[in-house]
């Protein structure tokens, strides 16, 4: 039985599957990554792009050529980063961890850009709602901030 200390990379996950699937645990576990994988790229490309688009003033039905057109630069520009990151020979886990660091510090914009949108309401907002947005722009903001200094020092 292979302890969990022991799981240093993918191929041990894998065989740890063994007893369950024997020798089909490699194409199971791959098969597993593979689908999580492609069905989470797509489907936030997608999300992306109608976003992009409703943000921007474009028709957001996902059926719209524009919504298209910017799904697809979102899958082009992932797979350019991809393939530099692989070209050049940069330390993957490195990256992953960056892109990840990066996103947290990004969410407090996210954050400002909701509040500030709940300010422009003209219909009437119940102040839960208001006094909940406010509370997860400070959440965020703590979040970010404690993400932005467990990486300087």
């Amino acid at each position: 039985m292979i302890q969990p200390s022991e799981l240093t990379d993918a191929s041990m996950v894998a065989m740890s599957l063994e007893p369950l699937f024997g020798t089909w645990a490699k194409i199971v576990f791959s098969l597993g990554i593979f689908a999580g994988a492609a069905s989470s790229f797509l489907v936030n490309a997608l999300i992306g792009g109608v976003v992009f688009c409703d943000a921007i003033g474009l028709s957001s039905k996902m059926s719209s050529a524009s919504v298209r057109t910017s799904t697809i630069v979102a899958l082009l520009l992932g797979w350019i980063v991809a393939s530099t990151v692989t070209l050049t020979g940069i330390d993957l886990v490195s990256f992953i961890v960056i892109a990840q660091a990066l996103t947290v510090l990004c969410f407090p914009i996210l954050a400002i850009v909701i509040v500030w949108q709940l300010q422009k309401l003209t219909v009437r907002v119940p102040i839960a709602i208001k006094v909940l947005c406010w509370l997860g722009l400070v959440v965020v903001i703590a979040l970010s901030a404690r993400t932005l200094w467990g990486l300087v020092s």
